[in-house]
């Protein structure tokens, strides 16, 4: 985890990985058992949307100095809000309560931004230099049903 964003503050770098699990062989494997090899598995991959989920836009205009006051983790393209501090997006919280960002929240893109799926160690990192940037945000929030 780390903490997001001020001017003063360079971009962590969080490392996405694959580990393959292997899965053991039975002594007396099943036929199920004796075709399966080795399983990926994904770390920090981001989740799938569901139908259920709500998607919104939020709007702040940062001024020098501001804050935004989020910790986030990268989970592939997406940055999960882990905390919400004082900053930009507490302030928006306050004044627009039905459309807060809360923590488990998923920031999707920032000013039409994305994370870049070309990159597998850092995906989000697009995402983290949108929003560190002091001109004014549209952050693309996904809430998981």
């Amino acid at each position: 985890m780390f903490q997001c964003c001020d001017a003063e503050s360079a971009a962590p770098t969080v490392p996405s990985e694959t580990v393959v699990a292997q899965v053991p062989q039975e002594r007396a494997p099943s036929p199920k058992a004796a075709e399966s090899k080795a399983v990926p598995v994904k770390v920090d991959e981001p989740p799938p949307q569901n139908s259920g989920d709500v998607t919104f836009f939020i709007k702040v205009n940062p001024k020098p100095g501001d804050k935004v006051g989020l910790d986030v983790t990268g989970l592939g393209p997406q940055l999960k809000v882990k905390t919400i501090n004082p900053g930009i997006i507490k302030d928006w919280n306050t004044s627009n309560p039905k459309q807060a960002v809360r923590v488990g929240d998923f920031i999707v893109s920032v000013n039409g931004i994305t994370g870049d799926m070309s990159q597998p160690q850092g995906m989000h990192m697009r995402l983290l230099a949108a929003l560190q940037q002091k001109e004014p945000l549209e952050i693309k929030v996904v809430r998981q049903a």
